[in-house]
């Protein structure tokens, strides 16, 4: 009985699977990279803007500044900020404590995180009633969460809040506090 042995196959090393597939593990990482780099300019999100925040490093934070929001408490201030039907305005209430002269008006900003190009600056005027203001605006506030800072013209004081929009009817409200 005779042993036939197979002769070794003599390919070229390209046409042999092993080596394409350790030239893909780091070929795929490059291209990755190359992705990854490629998002991070397009999507530049923006500085993230406070006045409230001091330039000098303490330790392992930064220094924040709360007089404008303690300026509020003391006055006792609260504001209900409502949307209007066509999102393309606003009313806000705004209550403090009772010997408190109304501002003639005030300062709306409508922040959206990591998107500075949605910022909407809105001035809001009194109606007559005591409290109330209103603003219109030229575009709406778009969809997502929105970030509200309320401020009098000498941005004495501060109030925050956050909404959604679109605004359901029962979100529609939103409480700024101190």
């Amino acid at each position: 009985m005779e042993r036939t042995t197979a002769a070794p196959e003599n390919k070229p090393w390209y046409k042999h699977p092993w080596p394409w597939i350790l030239i893909a593990l780091p070929a795929t990482a490059v291209v990755a990279g190359m992705i990854t780099l490629w998002l991070a300019v397009v999507s530049f999100d923006g500085m993230v803007k406070s006045e409230d925040v001091h330039r000098a490093k303490v330790g392992q934070g930064y220094e924040v500044d709360d007089s404008r929001t303690q300026a509020a408490r003391q006055l006792q201030l609260s504001a209900t900020l409502q949307p209007d039907e066509d999102a393309m305005g606003v009313t806000l209430y705004l209550k403090g404590a009772s010997d408190m002269a109304m501002p003639p008006m005030l300062m709306l900003t409508v922040q959206q995180p990591a998107h500075e190009q949605l910022d909407q600056a809105l001035v809001l005027m009194p109606t007559g009633q005591a409290g109330e203001y209103k603003a219109r605006t030229t575009q709406a506030f778009g969809n997502g969460r929105r970030l509200l800072l309320l401020e009098d013209e000498s941005r004495a004081w501060r109030l925050q809040g956050t909404i959604s929009f679109p605004a359901e009817a029962e979100e529609a409200t939103v409480t700024l506090l101190p």
